[in-house]
């Protein structure tokens, strides 16, 4: 497992060992995915890594993630060059059965012409390749913070508004969401 991999995975065993779920005769997707939302992420299956691209900046001393087993965090770090201006870039992981799209640009600008953004998409497998001059439009129209949802699942992302500062993705299915109050 990578270093920059961390949290229990929730599996199946894990969920079974848990009291709620001891007198449940079958263990789904969706009970994994529950769990490991209320620990702040879920997908109910492993992500792999799929495809980069950064169209300013570059991936830096800790890299993207392999594999990101359901209930991890995941974590990398991507910076602008010496004199550059932003960092911005774009990962695609693949689940069980969609790619999940994460592009962001945090921006070390002091003008306003340029703020932080996130952009998410959940779509079916690609196996011709990715439309990177597509989410880049999406992106550049994007803010600080977006959701996306399709056919059952969600992808929650957030930048903060300054320079040098964290973006964060959830990756959930729907159905681990109807016993947690979002507002």
């Amino acid at each position: 497992m990578g270093l920059n991999v961390f949290g229990t995975p929730i599996t199946v065993d894990t969920v079974k060992e848990m009291p709620e779920y001891h007198e449940s005769k079958m263990i789904y997707s969706a009970d994994c995915a529950t769990v490991a939302l209320e620990m702040k992420n879920a997908e109910g299956h492993p992500l792999t890594l799929v495809d980069t691209h950064s169209w300013e900046g570059r991936i830096c001393e800790t890299p993207y993630p392999m594999v990101i087993l359901n209930g991890q965090w995941g974590a990398f770090l991507h910076g602008q060059y010496h004199n550059g201006a932003a960092s911005e870039a774009c990962v695609v992981y693949n689940g069980l059965n969609f790619d999940w799209v994460l592009s962001f640009t945090n921006s070390n600008s002091n003008t306003n012409t340029k703020t932080n953004r996130v952009y998410t998409n959940i779509r079916t497998p690609q196996h011709n390749g990715v439309d990177w001059d597509a989410i880049k439009s999406n992106l550049d129209n994007g803010k600080t913070t977006h959701t996306g949802v399709t056919a059952g699942v969600r992808m929650f992302a957030s930048i903060g508004d300054i320079s040098k500062c964290t973006v964060e993705a959830i990756l959930t299915i729907s159905d681990a969401l109807d016993n947690v109050d979002i507002q």
